[in-house]
């Protein structure tokens, strides 16, 4: 997962409904890993 720096979430300066479907993105690549994640 790309652009986890601080202060660049996903859900940075983000409307109500992009960091709702940003936070659900988010999750998704969390949760749906098979082995490990990298996040950068």
């Amino acid at each position: 997962m790309v652009r986890l720096d601080l202060g660049s979430l996903p859900w940075s300066g983000e409307t109500p409904d992009k960091l709702r479907e940003s936070r659900q993105l988010f999750y998704a690549g969390l949760t749906q890993a098979r082995d490990e994640i990298n996040m950068l």
